[in-house]
């Protein structure tokens, strides 16, 4: 004879009132990109290599070589049907890397941009089990940074080889990629339009983050990737977030797997004026 059990929902995270809350900084929204059309067959130089482009990111609370994500130029062998690349063969680290290959202008000035990148993307390390907090220092640097993807983001729309990169620390961003480590994703034109969904549970409130595609709603992948948003259902499709401040809250959110509680004895004062902050930019839903 078996036993029926009903396991309990879990709870999500409940605030506290001396829990610190996000205050926003002065909102800067990026146009949405061009569609660029991706490099064709006849496009691409006769040769047995091409040029590609890969995000690279490591957990922002990491004791090795931390970074932010940054775009990183790279070259391999070509398939036979000139498709894929099924060999990688080398970072690159600086314009003299890619000095013996046939780059197309847009390659050329997205490499640029790439050298730049790597500059900012540095952060202090910390441990795997406490939040990256970043400091003054780090915060400005990342602002930076956002601004280079922006401006790299129509270029990357136009690239035939894209690929994630998880690094586990700059140290590794070095000489020839490691194949099991390369992923291929996809860039996306859209911009993300962040969602606050309230929902009333009774005795507290339950505050979820939620981001809109084409009028369709998704559920963020977890954990988060900075200055970018990937739907659960495949990670692998990066959207540019559309401002600065919208990296700060889906981190902040990010924190708790984009689902906390409050109770509602504690929701008036600083929390109120937090929902508040976020109702003046993003739609709050209400279930």
């Amino acid at each position: 004879m078996g036993f029926d059990i009903d396991l309990k929902p879990k709870y999500p995270t409940f605030y506290k009132p001396s829990d610190d809350l996000l205050i926003l900084q002065k909102n800067q929204h990026t146009q949405e990109a061009k569609t660029y059309n991706k490099i064709s067959l006849d496009d691409l130089p006769d040769t047995d290599f091409a040029v590609g482009f890969c995000l690279a990111d490591t957990h922002l609370s990491s004791y090795h070589s931390n970074h932010y994500p940054f775009l990183v130029p790279f070259h391999g062998l070509l398939s036979k049907d000139r498709e894929r690349i099924k060999n990688f063969t080398s970072f690159h680290l600086n314009e003299a890397d890619s000095n013996e290959l046939i780059l197309s202008q847009t390659q050329k000035e997205l490499s640029k941009t790439c050298f730049k990148m790597r500059e900012l993307a540095p952060i202090n390390n910390s441990s795997w089990q406490d939040e990256f907090v970043p400091n003054e220092e780090e915060l400005e640097k990342g602002k930076q940074l956002f601004k280079l993807w922006q401006q790299a983001y129509e270029l990357i729309l136009s690239q035939k080889h894209t690929y994630f990169f998880h690094t586990r620390g700059l140290r590794n961003v070095n000489g020839k990629p490691s194949r099991s480590w390369m992923r291929l994703c996809e860039f996306k034109k859209e911009t993300p339009h962040l969602i606050i969904k309230r929902i009333d549970k009774g005795e507290y409130y339950q505050i979820e983050l939620r981001f809109k595609i084409n009028g369709k709603l998704n559920i963020p992948q977890y954990p988060n990737l900075a200055f970018f948003i990937r739907p659960k259902t495949n990670w692998l499709k990066k959207y540019l977030l559309g401002s600065f401040d919208d990296y700060l809250v889906s981190s902040f959110f990010a924190r708790t797997q984009y689902k906390m509680a409050i109770l509602k004895p504690h929701y008036k004062g600083a929390f109120e004026d937090f929902m508040n902050s976020l109702a003046e930019r993003y739609e709050i839903i209400e279930s």
